[in-house]
């Protein structure tokens, strides 16, 4: 079986999935990258002239076009990603190109996954299955591509928290806090759901660092599915009625605040005593 990484050059999510799958014993057969040409000036300038700032437009190309040619040759350094860190010795230096370039896994790149170009790239690629590792919401022509299906990882229980920020507002309603393994259609999270995981809390934890051991819940998660079907194992598909659930959306700084203090509340009132420590 075939399977693709879908992901960004810099996705620490994306270095996740594409380490967990290694460490399983299942190396993706290719990794397509989305790596946007930034240092094309006139794109950028007619994208921000259509919201009507030309200013805008030339600060975008110096700060992010610029930095892209500068890292390129060689006269200034890529700042690593932060965020979760599933690392292996010096790999924690090396982004998802870098890790397939030295694995000799192909990684073609192209500068938006629903473009055309894409399209064409993975069908070339031949998968069975793709895996998204933190892309943008993807369209039919490259959904249709594999044989049997496209896989995510939803940061959160489905079908009850879809959309945006699900791990927080979980955490704000008191729920348990997981993530979903579902195939991916046009919907926003509405795919077939075939694993469930929870994220177990622990003391100490702040809203990123759920969010952290989610991702490598994710990732871990992505790469068990992933090996069923190269064993040729049946899943159980569980479909979603698009009624079913809600869409959330992104929380406000208010609302982070007091999401970041019921989780304070809820790890204190689930910590041991010091009698039944004793």
């Amino acid at each position: 079986m075939r399977s693709v990484l879908l992901s960004r050059q810099t996705s620490v999510y994306g270095r996740s999935i594409y380490l967990a799958a290694r460490e399983a014993g299942l190396p993706f057969d290719a990794v397509l990258l989305e790596f946007p040409a930034e240092w094309r000036l006139s794109k950028r300038i007619r994208h921000h002239l259509r919201s009507g700032s030309f200013l805008r437009a030339a600060g975008s190309f110096l700060r992010r076009g610029g930095r892209a040619i500068a890292i390129r040759l060689g006269v200034a350094r890529r700042v690593e990603p932060t965020g979760e860190q599933r690392l292996v010795g010096g790999e924690a230096t090396l982004n998802l190109e870098e890790l397939c370039r030295r694995d000799g896994v192909p990684c073609p790149k192209v500068a938006h996954l629903n473009s055309p170009e894409a399209v064409a790239a993975l069908q070339s690629l031949d998968p069975d299955v793709i895996v998204l590792g933190g892309t943008r919401i993807l369209r039919a022509p490259i959904l249709e591509v594999p044989r049997i299906g496209a896989l995510n990882a939803h940061a959160g229980i489905l079908p009850t928290y879809r959309g945006m920020n699900v791990i927080e507002w979980a955490i704000h309603a008191g729920d348990p806090v997981g993530i979903t393994v579902h195939f991916v259609d046009t919907g926003v999270d509405t795919g077939d759901i075939v694993l469930r995981k929870e994220v177990p809390l622990e003391a100490g934890d702040v809203i990123q660092t759920v969010r952290d051991r989610a991702h490598l819940i994710q990732a871990d998660a992505l790469a068990e599915v992933v090996g069923c079907l190269s064993r040729g194992e049946a899943l159980e598909r569980e479909p979603q009625a698009r009624s079913d659930g809600r869409q959330f959306y992104r929380m406000s700084p208010e609302e982070r605040a007091e999401t970041e203090a019921r989780l304070r509340k809820r790890l204190e009132a689930s910590a041991p005593t010091s009698a039944a420590r004793s």
